[in-house]
Protein backbone atom coordinates (compact mmCIF):
# COMPACT_ATOMS: atom_id res chain seq x y z
CA UNK A 1 0.00 0.00 0.00
CA UNK A 2 1.43 3.50 -1.00
CA UNK A 3 0.58 6.69 0.75
CA UNK A 4 0.59 9.81 -0.78
CA UNK A 5 1.12 12.39 1.04
CA UNK A 6 0.36 16.40 0.85
CA UNK A 7 2.82 18.36 2.66
CA UNK A 8 1.26 22.16 0.83
CA UNK A 9 -1.35 21.90 3.39
CA UNK A 10 0.50 21.25 5.81
CA UNK A 11 3.77 23.96 5.16
CA UNK A 12 0.90 26.64 4.98
CA UNK A 13 -0.29 25.45 8.20
CA UNK A 14 2.87 25.75 10.04
CA UNK A 15 3.44 29.02 8.41
CA UNK A 16 0.34 30.62 9.22
CA UNK A 17 0.56 29.49 12.97
CA UNK A 18 4.64 30.92 12.72
CA UNK A 19 3.14 34.22 11.44
CA UNK A 20 -0.08 33.95 13.78
CA UNK A 21 2.94 33.99 16.78
CA UNK A 22 4.65 36.46 15.21
CA UNK A 23 1.89 39.04 14.74
CA UNK A 24 0.64 38.29 18.45
CA UNK A 25 4.01 38.30 20.55
CA UNK A 26 5.52 41.83 18.45
CA UNK A 27 2.27 43.94 18.30
CA UNK A 28 1.32 43.38 21.89
CA UNK A 29 4.21 44.50 23.33
CA UNK A 30 5.50 47.28 21.26
CA UNK A 31 3.58 50.66 21.25
CA UNK A 32 4.15 52.94 18.25
CA UNK A 33 5.52 56.32 19.49
CA UNK A 34 3.15 58.34 17.31
CA UNK A 35 0.07 56.29 19.11
CA UNK A 36 1.03 57.10 22.38
CA UNK A 37 -0.39 59.95 24.11
CA UNK A 38 1.39 62.03 26.48
CA UNK A 39 0.60 60.22 30.19
CA UNK A 40 -0.15 56.60 28.28
CA UNK A 41 3.26 55.73 28.96
CA UNK A 42 3.31 52.08 30.70
CA UNK A 43 5.77 49.29 31.39
CA UNK A 44 5.55 48.19 27.26
CA UNK A 45 6.75 51.97 26.51
CA UNK A 46 10.60 51.22 28.75
CA UNK A 47 12.01 50.38 25.14
CA UNK A 48 11.09 54.11 23.64
CA UNK A 49 12.97 55.64 26.77
CA UNK A 50 15.68 53.77 26.39
CA UNK A 51 15.76 54.52 22.88
CA UNK A 52 15.73 57.97 23.03
CA UNK A 53 18.98 58.39 25.78
CA UNK A 54 21.15 59.96 22.35
CA UNK A 55 17.54 62.20 21.87
CA UNK A 56 18.14 63.38 25.87
CA UNK A 57 22.38 64.02 25.48
CA UNK A 58 21.37 66.97 23.79
CA UNK A 59 24.15 69.40 24.79
CA UNK A 60 25.96 69.63 20.62
CA UNK A 61 22.19 69.97 19.61
CA UNK A 62 21.77 73.82 20.84
CA UNK A 63 22.09 76.84 18.31
CA UNK A 64 25.38 77.26 19.83
CA UNK A 65 26.92 73.78 20.03
CA UNK A 66 27.93 73.03 23.54
CA UNK A 67 29.88 70.48 24.89
CA UNK A 68 28.69 67.72 27.27
CA UNK A 69 30.53 67.93 30.74
CA UNK A 70 28.19 65.71 32.77
CA UNK A 71 24.63 63.60 31.75
CA UNK A 72 22.88 61.66 34.38
CA UNK A 73 19.44 59.78 33.79
CA UNK A 74 17.21 58.76 36.38
CA UNK A 75 14.16 56.87 36.58
CA UNK A 76 11.92 59.66 35.81
CA UNK A 77 14.16 62.81 35.10
CA UNK A 78 17.45 63.16 32.38
CA UNK A 79 20.03 66.50 33.45
CA UNK A 80 22.87 67.50 30.93
CA UNK A 81 25.74 69.97 31.76
CA UNK A 82 26.77 71.84 29.00
CA UNK A 83 30.22 73.69 28.80
CA UNK A 84 29.75 77.02 26.47
CA UNK A 85 33.37 77.49 24.37
CA UNK A 86 33.81 80.66 27.10
CA UNK A 87 33.39 77.93 30.01
CA UNK A 88 30.49 78.70 31.53
CA UNK A 89 28.00 75.69 32.75
CA UNK A 90 24.54 75.50 31.55
CA UNK A 91 22.07 73.03 32.89
CA UNK A 92 19.73 71.28 30.62
CA UNK A 93 16.83 69.05 31.86
CA UNK A 94 13.35 67.81 32.67
CA UNK A 95 11.32 64.44 32.81
CA UNK A 96 11.62 61.87 30.28
CA UNK A 97 8.29 61.61 29.76
CA UNK A 98 8.00 65.40 28.65
CA UNK A 99 11.66 66.33 27.38
CA UNK A 100 10.00 69.48 24.98
CA UNK A 101 9.56 70.56 28.63
CA UNK A 102 13.02 70.95 29.35
CA UNK A 103 14.70 73.72 31.45
CA UNK A 104 17.79 75.27 30.42
CA UNK A 105 19.45 77.62 32.88
CA UNK A 106 22.88 78.33 34.00
CA UNK A 107 24.62 76.08 36.63
CA UNK A 108 27.83 75.89 38.71
CA UNK A 109 30.42 73.12 39.46
CA UNK A 110 30.57 73.12 43.68
CA UNK A 111 33.15 71.32 45.20
CA UNK A 112 31.88 68.36 47.12
CA UNK A 113 27.82 68.93 45.51
CA UNK A 114 28.12 68.31 42.20
CA UNK A 115 26.49 70.73 39.85
CA UNK A 116 24.00 73.04 40.99
CA UNK A 117 21.48 75.26 39.19
CA UNK A 118 18.57 77.62 40.00
CA UNK A 119 15.86 79.15 39.17
CA UNK A 120 14.05 81.53 40.91
CA UNK A 121 12.91 79.55 44.47
CA UNK A 122 14.07 76.16 42.80
CA UNK A 123 17.27 74.42 42.60
CA UNK A 124 18.36 71.61 40.81
CA UNK A 125 21.58 69.47 41.96
CA UNK A 126 23.45 66.72 40.01
CA UNK A 127 25.66 64.35 41.42
CA UNK A 128 26.72 61.06 40.10
CA UNK A 129 24.46 59.58 42.45
CA UNK A 130 21.36 61.81 42.86
CA UNK A 131 19.67 64.15 40.98
CA UNK A 132 17.61 66.12 43.72
CA UNK A 133 14.92 69.39 43.11
CA UNK A 134 14.86 71.87 45.73
CA UNK A 135 11.92 74.39 46.29
CA UNK A 136 12.12 77.14 48.76
CA UNK A 137 14.57 75.13 50.58
CA UNK A 138 12.91 71.86 50.91
CA UNK A 139 13.71 68.98 48.88
CA UNK A 140 10.46 67.53 46.79
CA UNK A 141 12.62 65.32 44.47
CA UNK A 142 15.54 63.63 45.06
CA UNK A 143 16.10 60.26 42.68
CA UNK A 144 19.07 57.52 42.37
CA UNK A 145 21.02 58.39 39.11
CA UNK A 146 20.42 54.79 36.73
CA UNK A 147 23.31 55.90 33.70
CA UNK A 148 25.74 58.72 34.18
CA UNK A 149 28.47 59.81 31.43
CA UNK A 150 31.02 62.32 32.60
CA UNK A 151 33.68 63.79 29.67
CA UNK A 152 36.72 65.59 31.20
CA UNK A 153 39.79 64.22 28.98
CA UNK A 154 37.22 61.58 28.09
CA UNK A 155 34.16 60.52 27.85
CA UNK A 156 33.14 57.74 30.31
CA UNK A 157 29.68 55.96 30.82
CA UNK A 158 27.92 53.49 33.10
CA UNK A 159 24.34 52.08 33.81
CA UNK A 160 24.08 52.18 37.76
Amino acid sequence: MKVNLDYSNFIFFILLVVNAFFLFTFTSSIQVLALIKPGEINENSILLTELSRDNLQICSQQNLPLVTSFYVETANFFANICRKPNGQLIYIGGQKANPENSIKIAAIAEEGTGYVAEDGNTTYIVTGATLSIVENGKTISEEQVTYVCSQFSEKVCQER
